[in-house]
């Protein structure tokens, strides 16, 4: 007889023995959605004495893929509604049409309690600095009352230090040594992109219907006899390869499925050495 309907029946009937979510697994979505989060209604990124059009443009696009919508420039040498700036944002113009210029940083950040610096150096007055994993998290508590900037600096200096005086937190992105300089626009991506990943509601871990002993070892018996079947295993000394199998198989954390799915090639390798060696 041939096995091969039994495994496909095993991969049909998957989804209808997983079924719907159980009570408990249906109540982790809820605790996810529960979580405190980042409000992103006091966050603000703050661009000081930005040189080129087309940066201002990129950055605003960033901004929008994650969600940020608040920007402040601080004396701007770039023009942000030129058409390269506009062209650059794409979707996100509206983040450059409602963004706010002010004359100096100290004016941009006259109304924000947490001022973020951004810098790729470090020194006697750039000490202690987070990544922005670590950054994201911090901002999960200290954002639901508090005006929080993320300052970035001209695109060929940075932030003077007068400037980076003006700020409680320093946030470094990691690089490689040999080259550490990060275009604007990327720089405000990758930190966005931290205090998005924060604020998104992943889905539960699914939880395994690992398979117990009483029903592991037939299979290991199973394929077993089928591997000596046809010759794979040395008969003289069969467990130095079963150890093997074993060995990696019980790394793949086997649910009950995968059991009855391996259960059903070792009969039908079986049937098939049967089969083929009472024709000859």
């Amino acid at each position: 007889m041939v096995y091969r309907d039994e495994v496909t029946s095993v991969l049909k009937s998957q989804s209808s023995r997983r079924g719907p979510a159980t009570s408990s697994a249906g109540a982790a979505p809820d605790r996810i959605s529960a979580m405190p989060k980042i409000n992103l209604e006091h966050i603000s990124i703050v661009v000081s004495r930005p040189q080129y059009d087309g940066n201002i443009g990129s950055l605003a696009r960033a901004m929008r893929n994650m969600g940020l919508a608040r920007l402040r420039v601080a004396a701007p040498q770039a023009d942000l509604h030129s058409a390269e700036a506009l062209k650059m944002a794409c979707d996100a113009q509206d983040v450059l049409m409602n963004a706010n210029v002010y004359g100096t940083l100290l004016e941009a950040l006259a109304d924000i309690q947490i001022v973020v610096g951004t810098t790729r150096r470090v020194g006697v007055v750039r000490q202690h600095v987070l990544t922005p994993r670590a950054l994201a998290a911090k901002f999960v508590d200290v954002s639901q009352a508090a005006e929080i900037a993320i300052v970035f600096g001209n695109e060929g200096t940075g932030l003077s230090n007068e400037e980076i005086a003006l700020c409680q937190w320093l946030v470094t992105i990691p690089t490689a040594p040999s080259y550490k300089s990060i275009n604007l626009a990327q720089a405000v991506m990758v930190i966005a992109y931290e205090i998005f990943v924060i604020n998104t509601d992943m889905p539960p871990e699914p939880v395994l219907d690992l398979a117990p002993a009483a029903a592991v070892e037939p299979m290991y018996q199973a394929l077993r006899d089928s591997l000596l079947e046809i010759g794979f295993l040395d008969p003289n000394n069969p467990e130095r390869l079963m150890f093997a199998l074993r060995r990696f198989l019980g790394r793949a954390k086997l649910e009950a499925r995968d059991v009855r799915i391996l259960r059903g090639i070792a009969r039908q390798i079986k049937w098939y050495a049967n089969s083929n060696r009472g024709s000859k």
